[in-house]
């Protein structure tokens, strides 16, 4: 069986330091028709990972509608290609605490100093 006739559409994945399984599927979201959902909340993702998550985010063969990143540490540089690739794919629902919430305005910076 091929990727491409791989039939998994939901895939949760909770398990820290799977840096090598983490980078295969970034790979497959490029040619996996079929996977619509993904969990990565528990993972942890570093900035290349999220780079070229972000990266095959935006192929035209990636279909991913949903994708979970609920207790994942990010980077602010992390946070900024996930809030382009939501831009870019509207579409697409990235859950993060970070990306739901509104930045902070500056009044609310002053006052909580």
């Amino acid at each position: 069986m091929t990727d491409q006739q791989c039939g998994l559409t939901s895939l949760t994945l909770q398990q820290p330091g799977l840096l090598e399984a983490l980078q295969y599927l970034v790979g497959l979201l490029q040619h996996s028709p079929a996977l619509t959902t993904l969990d990565l909340s528990g993972c942890q993702l570093s900035g290349p990972v999220v780079t070229g998550l972000c990266v095959a985010l935006q192929q035209p063969g990636c279909r991913l509608q949903t994708l979970s990143l609920g207790s994942v540490e990010l980077s602010e540089q992390s946070l900024e290609e996930l809030q382009a690739v939501r831009t870019a794919k509207p579409g697409l629902v990235i859950t993060h605490a970070a990306l739901d919430s509104p930045p902070a305005s500056p009044q609310e910076l002053s006052t909580a100093l």
